[in-house]
């Protein structure tokens, strides 16, 4: 159970719960880059948040090995300011409105109940300092 932030952190489960403030708009179908299967692929923007319910594991033992860093326990979750997920299916995702989730601004929220694989593409401004991705030069005296 651990919450990542960093680029290219990636989650994968059986199912996933996405929380973000921007709307999702439909996504399309794609061939994920690793895996090589066809999944609907949408991007959540906005203080972006997923979480590993049940866990996934492949079944052969190329793609565990092509996988290997992905985060499958129970619980891990990604943070982020904007997500892009991988669903398997065609089906797209529909995404509920709750209001006050952060106490001034609402969100959408979703779990999924198929393979799903969650990657950061763009950190939160606060963890892009922390890393040292920002112009701000720290000299030493």
């Amino acid at each position: 159970m651990a919450i990542y932030t960093d680029f290219n952190e990636t989650i994968e489960g059986g199912s996933v719960e996405l929380i973000t403030r921007k709307p999702v708009l439909p996504g399309t179908i794609v061939e994920h880059p690793l895996t090589k299967e066809k999944m609907l692929r949408f991007k959540m923007d906005r203080n972006s948040y997923a979480e590993v319910k049940s866990m996934y594991e492949p079944q052969n033992d190329e793609m565990k090995e092509k996988t290997s860093t992905f985060h499958r326990n129970a619980g891990d979750a990604l943070e982020a300011d904007s997500i892009i997920v991988y669903v398997n299916g065609i089906i797209p995702v529909k995404f509920k409105v709750k209001e006050g989730v952060t106490h001034r601004h609402g969100a959408n929220i979703a779990t999924t109940r198929k393979h799903t694989i969650a990657t950061i593409c763009t950190p939160l401004a606060v963890h892009l300092k922390r890393l040292g991705y920002t112009a701000n030069k720290i000299t030493a005296e």
